[in-house]
């Protein structure tokens, strides 16, 4: 589907809107090489994400097999170094060594992976980069605390507009809710809360719940302790290491829970919430089941 009326090759639109394509392709901006001079942006749809790419790269063409999509990123086009071409990549006559930088969001799932992969390193210069937003295959039940976090967060951007929601940066410890509320649900959360500070989060927790209020949260248990990387103790506090995609690496509290010890600590400090085991490395909690 297009959006007919949305200028998509003005630099910066994509930022008007939003959705998981948008978000995740206007990260790939910081990874063209500088000095880069000539773009391909692989199945480029109606053309949001070659507007944006003209702000760091003088020539930039969009390629999508789509005739409906080309054709709208077309009559959309007002910035002088773009070109549109209605192809298959893996067919059309590019010549080899022919761009600096390669961007596929969303793309890649719709032609042979592999083929498509050594196509695109073909067509790139020597020093250029190929970046690409694909779709990961969840492994449930494992993945499923993320899938729900990721389903509220997606509803709550979308809705950014609307007065009823409010996102808060801020320490949990900290920050001083406004308004009690029915249900409070955190994901893969309880388990990054130092023991030192287990009695406080509670605390916290409480003071955001309206009478009657439901508890609800998902994490890992102790069946995952032996799937994370470097589990031990600093001053007493389990940490892990977190090594992140550009290789930055971090010790993170976490601290894997049995499901009977959860419960009964909880218990004792006057909560009645069922825990439950969730798949093969999960536990649940509700208060209200």
């Amino acid at each position: 589907m297009v959006d007919r009326d949305l200028p998509a090759s003005i630099p910066g639109v994509g930022r008007q809107r939003w959705n998981h394509n948008i978000h995740y392709g206007l990260q790939l901006l910081d990874l063209v090489p500088a000095g880069a001079t000539d773009a391909l942006e692989v199945g480029c749809g109606e053309g949001w994400l070659v507007g944006e790419l003209t702000g760091r790269v003088s020539n930039v063409v969009g390629l999508d097999p789509d005739e409906e999509s080309i054709s709208a990123a077309r009559s959309h086009h007002a910035v002088g170094g773009v070109g549109y071409v209605q192809a298959d990549l893996l067919n059309h006559p590019f010549r080899p060594a022919s761009f600096d930088f390669i961007s596929c969001v969303s793309g890649l799932h719709h032609m042979d992976e592999e083929v498509g992969l050594v196509r695109m390193i073909d067509l790139l210069r020597p020093g250029g980069t190929v970046a690409i937003v694909g779709l990961a295959r969840a492994r449930l039940p494992y993945d499923l605390p993320w899938e729900l976090a990721g389903a509220v967060a997606t509803r709550a951007r979308r809705e950014v507009d609307d007065p009823r929601i409010v996102n808060v940066e801020a320490d949990v410890f900290d920050w001083v809710p406004e308004h009690r509320h029915d249900l409070v649900f955190f994901g893969m959360w309880l388990s990054h809360v130092p023991p030192p500070a287990f009695e406080r989060f509670w605390e916290k927790v409480k003071s955001c719940l309206a009478p009657g209020g439901r508890v609800v949260f998902v994490d890992e248990d102790h069946r995952a302790s032996g799937v994370v990387d470097d589990p031990r103790l600093v001053e007493g506090v389990p940490v892990v290491r977190r090594v992140l995609a550009d290789g930055r690496e971090y010790d993170v509290v976490k601290v894997f829970w049995n499901v009977e010890e959860l419960e009964d600590r909880l218990g004792r400090l006057g909560w009645d919430i069922r825990v439950a085991r969730l798949g093969d490395m999960l536990l649940y909690g509700d208060s209200g089941g």
